[in-house]
């Protein structure tokens, strides 16, 4: 396994395999599960020869650069929306294709790497994109591999890989990638960390199968026993209540809040109401800085003092019609949720059951109509894509 390889972000660093898949023709690359990870502002370079990479909550990744040097075509890639040589993370050149023929070859230089003498990592494409390597600077040690239609598995850093293969699209004459092979499929293989926040006892390493029923709040497995429930199905006077499993112990307890614009619930450990057994706490982010028709919640532990970046994140589509659960501001996703008259949640392997239970116990009480028409074009796809992700599971 090759060690961590992060040049954008650690968070984008998953030690567990990932499938992307990238649209050559719409510059968007998406999960296995099919849920969009991130995306260009546009699929050409611009009159600036600049675009940038989101994620898929609008958040600037980077931004390219794209110049004619000499013989071979020059690309930059600076953090976020910047333009600010102090950002840049790395440049890509392309070698005079004399090299070999059928053979492009790319040299992708780090910013402190000021001779460039030797790159820090190196792309060799074969043919017409039909295939692809990435090699750690000028060894022979892989990194990843893609080729159209097949699998290659390699464990590596996500960020590396997704960059780089969206540069090889913008920066290898744009105009001819729109073929028959328009989807390129990377495979990294690996294992998953336990995710604990309320007990490893409830941390399998299979994924787990939940329906919610969120009129009644309780939780059955995919037997149909009855797993956790509420003692009642909405907040008291005292915006208080607490989720027991099925021998009456209690879980946790939920404190509502409103604040301001935002809505505020507090996770504390079984029945407690003392300060000290925090949990987490669920905060929602202003809809004003969301995509309309999608509500975010900020999942912070109990360490996370000053907030400054959610532990867990939840992405809701639509008025509740679909959820997915992320690791903190990474794209590593930890549960998924399709809404089919309750709550069909699917948690991925070694993650907290009851964390997961307890987050769509909290959705269940929201008000997440902020959308048109009930839902939209982007909820429907969302919806689409994470049925399909059950059905197979």
């Amino acid at each position: 396994m090759a060690d961590k390889v992060s040049v954008i972000n650690p968070f984008y660093c998953a030690p567990y395999s990932i499938t992307l898949q990238i649209n050559t023709e719409k510059g968007v690359t998406y999960s296995e599960n099919g849920d969009r990870l991130f995306y260009v502002d546009d699929t050409f370079f611009t009159l600036h020869n600049r675009r940038v990479l989101y994620d898929d909550t609008q958040k600037p990744i980077v931004t390219f650069y794209k110049k004619a040097v000499t013989l071979h075509e020059r690309c930059k890639v600076f953090k976020g929306e910047s333009t600010d040589l102090s950002q840049l993370l790395f440049s890509v050149k392309k070698i005079n294709k004399s090299i070999s023929p059928g053979i492009t070859k790319l040299n992708v230089f780090l910013p402190n790497n000021q001779d460039k003498k030797k790159s820090d990592f190196r792309v060799i494409i074969c043919g017409s994109k039909n295939s692809c390597t990435v090699y750690a600077g000028e060894s022979p040690n892989i990194l990843a591999k893609e080729k159209r239609g097949k699998k290659f598995r390699k464990s590596t850093s996500l960020v590396l890989y997704t960059t780089i293969s969206i540069i090889l699209y913008y920066i290898n004459d744009d105009s001819k990638v729109i073929d028959n092979g328009r989807f390129k499929k990377i495979v990294w293989v690996a294992k998953i960390d336990k995710i604990s926040v309320i007990n490893p006892l409830y941390c399998v390493p299979q994924s787990v199968s939940i329906q919610i029923n969120t009129e009644k709040g309780i939780a059955y497995s995919e037997k149909d026993d009855r797993l956790f429930y509420i003692d009642d199905t909405f907040f008291t006077l005292h915006d208080r209540h607490v989720l027991y499993d099925d021998s009456k112990k209690p879980i946790v307890t939920f404190y509502n809040k409103i604040m301001s614009l935002r809505e505020l619930f507090k996770v504390l450990k079984g029945g407690s109401n003392d300060s000290s057994d925090l949990l987490f706490s669920v905060k929602e982010v202003k809809k004003s800085s969301t995509i309309h028709g999608i509500t975010k919640l900020n999942v912070f532990l109990a360490g996370n003092k000053d907030e400054k970046k959610s532990d867990f994140r939840m992405i809701i589509y639509g008025n509740k019609h679909s959820c997915t659960v992320y690791a903190g501001e990474s794209p590593t996703v930890i549960a998924k949720m399709e809404n089919n008259g309750g709550f069909n949640v699917l948690v991925y392997p070694n993650v907290d059951n009851a964390f997961i239970v307890a987050l769509f116990m909290i959705v269940k009480d929201m008000d997440c109509s902020n959308e048109s028409n009930d839902s939209g074009q982007g909820s429907s796809t969302a919806t689409k894509m994470v049925s399909t992700t059950l059905l197979l599971a």
